[in-house]
């Protein structure tokens, strides 16, 4: 059977087939060695991984002790200006860290004069108040009940037709009756007046938490200078008698209102009424003492936060 002919359209071209020498002068892929073989193979097993380790190895030294090596690793390079400060020259004799005793220099107090000019504008300022006679605070018609003794201050509740306040008074420096024999011994013991710098770092506690939610509202500060009305002079026996009920061996540290002179000066500080104390108020359930903790705890979290404010002790009656 004769095969068949195939005809050819167009013409045939005579240029030599170069096509097949475009790659002939690229440098060729050099044969791969037998390591770079072994390298790029899996190692399934422990022998062969064993055999290609040892391959890269031609010794080894075991040792029975382990011995720091001498020339140890470079540091990282952004340590490098770290451990050029911390080690010093070798010719320069390294200086211990603690100071000689002799060396030690007390910190300085810094007393600023603007701190002076606010203790000296702050007394200036007492002089310049108001000064009302207890009968003014307490006229006939308004009810006083002394509710606490603090640790600057006698408190009491003025009730009148215009509403509640709660004022502190706190005894400046001034002259004051004696002790009778009767109160020296039944062991009174006077509070010892405050000066004008004690009284400056109360009233401006006072003021600074009185937007804070949680604390009492500041209104108004005025001096008290005289003898005492009969109803200061009913109420402090009343609240002392009650004490004695409570605590028999209770001593009283506040002098009573009769032995108050002409010039027996207080510092009166008005705050709004914010109800009965804690000792006073009777708890019938837990959630009530839940409730007091956490508005406590919340009040004095905002005090920080706003006015760093610090409290050492809390007890029952001051809140």
């Amino acid at each position: 059977m004769s095969k068949s002919n195939v005809r050819g359209y167009g013409k045939r071209s005579k240029k030599p087939q170069t096509a097949g020498r475009l790659f002939v002068e690229l440098p060729q892929t050099p044969i791969r060695t037998v390591e770079a073989a072994l390298e790029d193979e899996t190692v399934s097993d422990d022998d062969n991984l064993v055999a290609t380790l040892t391959q890269r190895l031609s010794s080894v030294q075991i040792n029975d002790e382990y011995q720091e090596p001498t020339d140890l690793l470079s540091p990282h390079r952004r340590r490098t200006r770290q451990s050029v400060l911390l080690d010093p020259p070798e010719t320069e004799a390294i200086k211990p860290l603690t100071p000689i005793k002799s060396q030690l220099i007390p910190p300085e107090l810094d007393i600023s004069e603007e701190s002076i000019s606010s203790v000296s504008s702050f007394s200036d300022n007492l002089e310049g108040l108001q000064v009302l006679s207890w009968a003014e605070v307490c006229p006939p018609g308004d009810n006083i009940v002394k509710i606490a003794e603090a640790s600057y201050a006698e408190v009491y509740r003025v009730t009148n037709e215009r509403g509640t306040s709660i004022i502190k008074a706190i005894r400046m420096r001034s002259p004051i009756k004696a002790q009778t024999k009767t109160q020296q011994k039944s062991g009174l013991v006077d509070e010892e007046p405050h000066a004008d710098s004690d009284l400056q770092g109360e009233l401006q506690i006072s003021e600074w938490v009185a937007d804070i939610p949680g604390f009492v509202v500041y209104k108004e500060r005025y001096i008290v200078q005289g003898k005492a009305c009969r109803e200061l002079l009913t109420t402090h026996q009343d609240f002392h008698k009650k004490l004695k009920r409570q605590d028999p061996d209770r001593l009283q540290f506040y002098p009573s209102p009769s032995r108050y002179l002409d010039d027996t000066r207080f510092l009166v500080v008005e705050l709004g009424d914010a109800g009965d104390a804690l000792e006073d108020f009777e708890l019938t359930t837990a959630d009530q003492l839940w409730d007091i903790f956490f508005h406590v705890a919340i009040a004095l979290a905002r005090a920080e936060a706003r006015i760093c404010f610090e409290v050492r002790l809390i007890i029952a009656f001051s809140l």
